[in-house]
């Protein structure tokens, strides 16, 4: 129910560095996302996240398009991390977000 545009960094991040993950979301659903129903939450991966839930900031409607923003901060070890996130709305996913970041 979505098409990802965008997924970064695309840099590489400095071992124990604050960053952001952020992923340009189009709502393919049918339906608008409101900001008062839906989440984006953490499912699996390397936790690197300083929060395990966020509230939608804004309404994305049907065929439009969103940015999500998770705030986080890099392993203490070098190497690849991977993180999947997921919008929800209540116990329905609606779109799956997967991230991977390099740390040096």
């Amino acid at each position: 129910t979505c098409v990802v545009t965008f997924s970064g960094p695309m840099n590489i991040i400095p071992v124990g560095s604050d960053f952001y993950t952020v992923w340009m979301v189009k709502n393919t659903s049918g339906g608008d996302w409101s900001m008062t129903s839906v989440d984006y939450k953490f499912r699996s991966g390397t936790e690197m996240h300083q929060k395990s839930v966020y509230d939608f900031t804004q309404t994305i409607n049907n065929g439009e398009s969103g940015q999500i923003i998770v705030d986080m901060v890099a392993p203490s070890t070098p190497g690849n991390y991977s993180t999947t996130w997921a919008i929800v709305s209540g116990s329905t996913t609606l779109c799956i977000l997967n991230a991977t970041v390099t740390v040096k």
